[in-house]
C-alpha cells in the first residue's frame, strides 16, 4: 500500500529523521502543496477501496 501512495505522489519515502522533518516543514509552510498531497492521498484511497476484498475473492476462486 505504501507504494500505491508513493506512486500517486501522496507519500514520500524518506531515508532519515532529518528527511522527515524537512518534509514536515515543507508541508506546514505551503498550504497549497499540503492540500494537493492530501487530495492525491484521498484519490489513492478511493481508487483502491475494496482491493483487499477483490483479492480475497479471487484467491478463493483459484483455490476452489
Amino acid at each position: 500500500i505504501a507504494q500505491v501512495f508513493i506512486d500517486h505522489q501522496a507519500a514520500q519515502q524518506v531515508e532519515s529523521a532529518a528527511d522527515v522533518f524537512a518534509f514536515a516543514r515543507t508541508m506546514f509552510a505551503d498550504e497549497s502543496l499540503r492540500l494537493a498531497w492530501g487530495e492525491r492521498a484521498r484519490l489513492a484511497v478511493t481508487q483502491n477501496r475494496g482491493a483487499s476484498e477483490r483479492t480475497a475473492r479471487r484467491i478463493v476462486e483459484l483455490l476452489a
